[in-house]
């Protein structure tokens, strides 16, 4: 490695990618000089932030320690160790290596029986009303009420069958806690959907349309596929999404407190709903986000892995306080977290992980910055 300070310098900045991360990772493991060095970058590039009483040393020394990952995955998700996360000054900085192990036992958090047994399964509701439930895994298809076949399923996407008919009808999909799901729609226009997310789309993109119009709540992931006359419009809470062919992504959580569009790849057009004279044209790695307190929009340039990483079943962190972070927790798992640590809810964390057993992250974090926990089927408590 040329220059291993503008490699530490470009990861605490979240702008480092896979190649130069995977550098510096080796490049930290090669000697005690490089490791030291390493931490004393961390330590003067954190100088200027607020401090928690932890013992950085410490931590460092214990989580650079081999762990093994768990195998078995719940639900969707599995924490990678080639992570690093730090807290204010203490920068609680650590690499991991992946190491399989047949003995790692997996905890899984267990569906409360009593609950409705439609809970964890997709539920698509036809435009004629049809509601069907479908398993995430596994194939199946999705016929209307007079039996016809109008889209098929297999493992977790869905591809929807473009009819005859001119008539524009709307069918909708919606993702349970715990999952994801991808659906591709009649245009070709592939869409990944985040958990707890739900979508309106038409069943065919007809021809007497001014646009190709879908309705969003929650999180998703759009590569649109290109059609110079119709534009491609995602419509959100408090925004519009006006595209011709890109990949972007949206995140209108209702408990979220703000809006977000994060563009990758081609450009798009952000409007507000109630003033659209409120625009911003985005170009990629910028990312447009709604405030819903104050009412305003505006943009500013982004590493994308931070917004997209979830479809590759990741969770990509950079200075995210936990209290954040809970809820992001809560919808890949479909838990419910009580946190009485106020210390641990304030603390912000940068890292990257493949998300693993809910029991692993939670000791993960309490090796950071101690606390105790109890699960109780879907509930989690946190307390000091």
């Amino acid at each position: 490695m040329n220059n291993p300070l503008t490699y530490i310098k470009k990861y605490l900045s979240g702008s480092i990618s896979s190649d130069e991360k995977q550098a510096l990772q080796n490049w930290v493991e090669e000697s005690e000089e490089n490791r030291k060095e390493f931490i004393a970058a961390v330590k003067r590039w954190n100088a200027n932030q607020p401090t928690i009483d932890v013992d950085s040393q410490k931590v460092y020394a214990k989580l650079m320690d081999k762990m093994v990952p768990v195998r078995k995955l719940h639900p969707v998700y599995r924490f990678s160790r080639y992570a690093a996360i730090f807290i204010g000054v203490a920068a609680m900085v650590y690499f991991f290596n992946k190491k399989e192990d047949s003995s790692t036992n997996a905890i899984e958090v267990v569906t409360n029986p009593t609950e409705d047994h439609n809970a964890d399964k997709v539920k698509i509701t036809l435009a004629d009303g049809t509601v069907s439930y479908l398993d995430v895994d596994g194939s199946s298809d999705i016929k209307d009420a007079n039996g016809n076949v109008v889209g098929t399923k297999s493992d977790r996407n869905v591809q929807f069958q473009a009819n005859e008919s001119e008539t524009l009808v709307y069918n909708e999909i919606v993702i349970p806690r715990g999952e994801m799901f991808q659906l591709t729609l009649s245009d070709g226009t592939q869409v990944w959907l985040n958990a707890d997310s739900s979508l309106k789309f038409p069943q065919k993109f007809i021809n007497n349309a001014p646009n190709r119009m879908v309705y969003l709540e929650g999180e998703a992931f759009f590569d649109v596929t290109t059609n110079k006359e119709k534009p491609f419009v995602v419509k959100v809470d408090q925004m519009d999404v006006q595209v011709l062919g890109t990949q972007f992504n949206v995140s209108s959580y209702a408990d979220d407190p703000a809006v977000a569009t994060t563009l990758v790849e081609g450009s798009v057009l952000v409007q507000e709903t109630e003033v659209r004279e409120n625009s911003i044209i985005l170009t990629p790695s910028y990312q447009a986000t709604f405030d819903r307190s104050d009412k305003k929009m505006k943009q500013q340039k982004v590493n994308t892995d931070l917004y997209t990483a979830w479809r590759s079943k990741k969770i990509v962190l950079h200075n995210e306080p936990f209290s954040k972070l809970a809820k992001r927790i809560e919808r890949a798992y479909d838990v419910d977290i009580v946190n009485h640590y106020e210390a641990l809810n304030n603390a912000k964390f940068t890292g990257e992980f493949d998300v693993e057993n809910i029991e692993d992250i939670l000791m993960t974090f309490a090796e950071i910055l101690p606390f105790t926990y109890e699960i109780n089927d879907k509930n989690i408590t946190i307390t000091p």
